[in-house]
């Protein structure tokens, strides 16, 4: 019988611790439907080469608006070319009127013309999800950027919105490392979550896990103890 590992969890995972493709010639349509005119450097200095020879690879969110980001903000994006990236995100009890989301590697293709980086994606044949990157820094290790989404219904704007990132990148990967049983308690001092007990989380490879308490000497699943989870990168959601 193995040691069960403890598990500290102050969501999302503070431990810190998803084709290529090349640009459309001159004149000609992307897959995108977004007409590629070549810019070389926006006011900032930021030249398009810049954002091609670092993009590629897993990005999340640090900052937003100069402050650092809460957990619902700790989106991640993988850039798997300079036409193609993924976003996962868990977006819940937001202020304002975001719309909830569980996205794990949700699809997009990608434009990049001087430099902005536009994503977009038709989550079925009526919702439409645009997001641009209006990026004024990029290096090896991060990039600042001006970010906005807009999502549309049948054509018709249901939701936007905007605000300044700065995202980090993310190199380990923690998906496989998660699997199996562990044991813990919230930390978070004052959470109506910590009621002083331990409690343990079987994490299953197919995105599921099980949460059981203690019952006198004996380990019991909880009531609705079933739950989904992912692992972007070093972002854990639940």
């Amino acid at each position: 019988m193995r040691k069960t590992p403890v598990l500290m969890i102050a969501l999302a995972i503070a431990f810190s611790l998803g084709a290529c493709g090349g640009r459309p010639a001159a004149g000609k349509k992307p897959e995108s439907g977004v007409v590629a005119e070549r810019a070389d450097a926006d006011s900032d200095g930021v030249t398009q080469e810049e954002i091609e020879e670092n993009i590629v690879g897993t990005w999340m969110v640090a900052d937003k608006d100069g402050r650092p980001a809460l957990t619902n903000d700790k989106t991640v994006y993988t850039f798997v070319s300079t036409n193609k990236a993924y976003r996962s995100a868990s977006i819940f009890n937001r202020p304002g009127d975001w719309p909830e989301m569980w996205d794990l590697n949700q699809a997009f293709v990608m434009d990049i013309v001087g430099n902005k980086v536009t994503l977009k994606t038709l989550l079925d044949m009526h919702q439409t999800t645009i997001i641009e990157f209006t990026i004024h820094s990029i290096d090896a290790d991060e990039f600042t950027a001006d970010h906005s989404i807009v999502m549309t219904n049948d054509g018709e704007e249901v939701f936007s919105s905007e605000a300044s990132f700065r995202y980090v990148r993310v190199d380990t990967d923690y998906s496989a490392d998660f699997l199996g049983m562990w044991e813990g308690r919230c930390t978070s001092e004052g959470s109506a979550f910590d009621d002083g007990q331990e409690h343990r989380w079987d994490f299953k490879n197919d995105g599921t896990f099980v949460y059981y308490m203690k019952d006198g000497d004996a380990w019991v699943a909880a009531d609705a103890a079933d739950g989904d989870y992912f692992v972007a990168g070093n972002l854990f959601c639940s």
